[in-house]
């Protein structure tokens, strides 16, 4: 009985180990395989400036403007975060209002111009103040909301889910525009997660797509200006879902194929953190940095490419661009980088 029982671990454990080898040389088959598209890197695009030692983790980034970059942390919420333009100090002011309206865990801070602002969508608030005082003054209802882009002290684009599918809206003075549906929601809301972006003084809202090969340039008034397409070949969104009927919900069954990561964007160029390789690109590339694709915000057209590299043995965690200065998270340190185009 014994000798059975262990011939039966053994051959589960020899059984184990052929599954977990066919499914690496499996992965490693499929990261080898062409993806049907190459990027143009031309040299000296960047030039590494200055680093910072932010000690914690959790960063994310509140705003940017000439003086310098706000930062959140998600372990310290009412707490804002302000880095020199230069990258080299760091200062800390609590947000005067916060603990007096009782937002949900997950709320993030946001600058724009002189304002500040603290979205939480769970609880459909956005709480208003000034940056300069560092004060939140007061706090407007707007609808539930999964992303929030603030545009100015009373203007906001929203995307909101309604029946298992997302939309746009914009705010403005507590008025609502009609919703903008998003094309190709076979997956419900998973197909169109994505990134929600505004170009510093171009008056335009881009929307990334997070699972294909797609964004959209909009007017503040969420009329489409262009439909492009990044460099990458993924048109179809490749996501597994399934339903929870017990819990009338949906859920991802598999782990996503991310085309783009984390964006960007100044006045002239949409930075894209792409999560595809290019077949002139070689796995090392990959492993040891992001390609980061830039498009020109006027009309969506692909430039050139070029390559973040890891920092401390660590890939990036988010990236911002402010006129000529490329800041970068690598877990808790900042860089700052010079382009050079």
């Amino acid at each position: 009985m014994l000798n059975t029982r262990l011939k039966y671990l053994f051959i589960c454990l020899i059984g184990s180990c052929v599954v977990m080898l066919f499914l690496q040389l499996f992965s490693i088959w499929k990261q080898s395989q062409p993806n049907g598209f190459i990027r143009l890197f031309p040299s000296n695009k960047i030039i590494g400036k200055e680093y910072l030692n932010l000690k914690l983790r959790n960063w994310y980034f509140a705003g940017i403007d000439s003086s310098g970059l706000y930062l959140g942390n998600w372990g310290r919420p009412g707490i804002l975060s302000k880095i020199t333009s230069k990258a080299t100090e760091i200062s800390d002011f609590k947000i005067s209002g916060y603990e007096n309206v009782g937002f949900y865990e997950g709320a993030y801070l946001r600058t724009e111009g002189t304002d500040l602002f603290l979205l939480d969508g769970v609880k459909a608030l956005i709480g208003k103040g000034s940056l300069i005082a560092g004060k939140l003054k007061k706090t407007e209802s707007v609808p539930y909301f999964t992303l929030g882009l603030p545009i100015s002290s009373n203007n906001y684009i929203l995307r909101t889910v309604k029946g298992m599918q997302s939309y746009l809206i914009a705010t403005a003075n507590n008025k609502l525009s009609v919703p903008l549906k998003f094309d190709g929601q076979k997956e419900g809301i998973f197909s169109t997660d994505g990134s929600l972006l505004k170009a510093p003084r171009a008056n335009r809202v881009f929307y990334v797509y997070s699972y294909c090969n797609q964004f959209l340039a909009l007017d503040t008034n969420l009329n489409i200006l262009y439909k492009a397409h990044t460099k990458d070949t993924i048109s179809k969104v490749q996501i597994t879902v399934s339903k929870v009927a017990s819990e009338h919900k949906i859920t991802m069954s598999a782990p996503p194929m991310v085309v783009n990561k984390q964006c960007a964007i100044n006045d002239e160029f949409l930075f894209i953190n792409s999560g595809m390789r290019a077949d002139n690109e070689t796995l090392t590339m990959n492993k040891l940095g992001s390609p980061i694709d830039v498009y020109n915000v006027s009309n969506g057209k692909y430039k050139f490419s070029f390559y973040l590299p890891n920092f401390d043995g660590k890939k990036l965690t988010d990236f911002r661009v402010y006129g000529q200065s490329l800041y970068v998270l690598y877990d808790h340190y900042l860089y700052k980088y010079q382009l050079n185009f």
